[in-house]
């Protein structure tokens, strides 16, 4: 059996480039760790690979749902593990690339689901745009003070832990801690803020000019800012706000999307190295070319992997 390879870290850190290169190397397919990029037409804000990429190296776990349909975590485990499956059963490796940990820590080290209830997700999610946090937080506060704490600045987790008190009446408590699958390695690219920021603002601005704000406005018009949880996707709601005259102009909107695309790469750096034990973490610490970088990152992991990941001459 081929083993799991993972390639993980925040936005614009260069994981899709290494996934790519390793698939090539290796005879792998890529199932993709983004809770966005399982949207159709949800493209160019996610950054999701080209169509040439896609034809040379089959990918799995994208363009899976319309953005009307509700997808979580708990659906994408049983779609990678599917996909995973299948690479495996085509002789090939499957490599997981992306940066969503919730769903890769799912994937890689099993996760316990918890009760859920659509009418009360619903309660709690319009209780929280008409009110604020304020008064949900009360109520976790009342059931359990340090849990209320760790949810202070995280609001969509928040949502979450009220939503499960509701349902069960208790607090739901943290995940305990879980080893790693053993038929899997990570790597987790990590970038230093100085290089991230670089990289960020350059993409921000590719994607302006891929015709970002054109997808969103498409997509805004079938209704993906009142959408269950594709609504969540980085930056669209900004540049709604930019067609609706709130942002007045192409460059505030670049400001505030990469603005906000740090904030979110600073979160998923916080997690990567908290929340995957046993993962190996690659640092960037300079700006030299990426594509000297990944070179030498790929040799090193072809190099781990003699046994299990035979080279191959392409696609079967």
């Amino acid at each position: 059996m081929s083993q799991l390879l993972a390639i993980l870290g925040p936005t614009a850190s260069g994981k899709s480039a290494l996934a790519l290169e390793l698939a090539r190397r290796l005879n792998g397919e890529i199932i993709s760790c983004d809770s966005m990029a399982v949207y159709r037409d949800l493209d160019i804000g996610t950054a999701k690979p080209s169509p040439t990429e896609r034809a040379e190296i089959p990918h799995h776990c994208l363009d899976l749902v319309d953005i009307t349909e509700r997808y979580d975590v708990q659906r994408f485990q049983d779609d990678a593990e599917s996909a995973i499956c299948g690479v495996r059963k085509r002789g090939r490796v499957p490599i997981l690339c992306g940066g969503t940990g919730l769903y890769a820590r799912a994937v890689l080290y099993g996760f316990s689901f918890r009760p859920s209830d659509p009418e009360i997700q619903r309660q709690v999610r319009d209780q929280y745009e008409m009110q604020g946090p304020e008064n949900l937080l009360r109520e976790l506060e009342a059931a359990d003070p340090e849990r209320a704490a760790a949810c202070r600045d995280n609001h969509r987790h928040l949502q979450r832990t009220v939503e499960v008190l509701r349902i069960t009446g208790s607090v739901p408590q943290p995940e305990p801690d879980r080893a790693p699958r053993a038929d899997a390695t990570q790597f987790i690219l990590i970038p230093t803020p100085e290089y991230s920021d670089l990289r960020i603002r350059q993409r921000v601005h590719a994607m302006l000019d891929a015709g970002w704000i054109e997808e969103a406005q498409g997509l805004i018009q079938a209704g993906l800012l009142t959408s269950p949880t594709a609504r969540q996707a980085l930056g669209y709601p900004l540049i709604g706000n930019y067609l609706a005259g709130s942002i007045s102009s192409m460059s505030e909107l670049s400001e505030k999307l990469t603005i906000a695309t740090r904030r979110y790469a600073k979160r998923q750096r916080t997690w990567f190295r908290h929340q995957h034990p046993g993962a190996e973490i690659l640092e960037f610490n300079e700006p030299v070319s990426l594509a000297v970088r990944l070179q030498s990152i790929a040799d090193r992991i072809a190099s781990l992997q003699p046994a299990c990941c035979p080279p191959s001459a392409g696609p079967q």
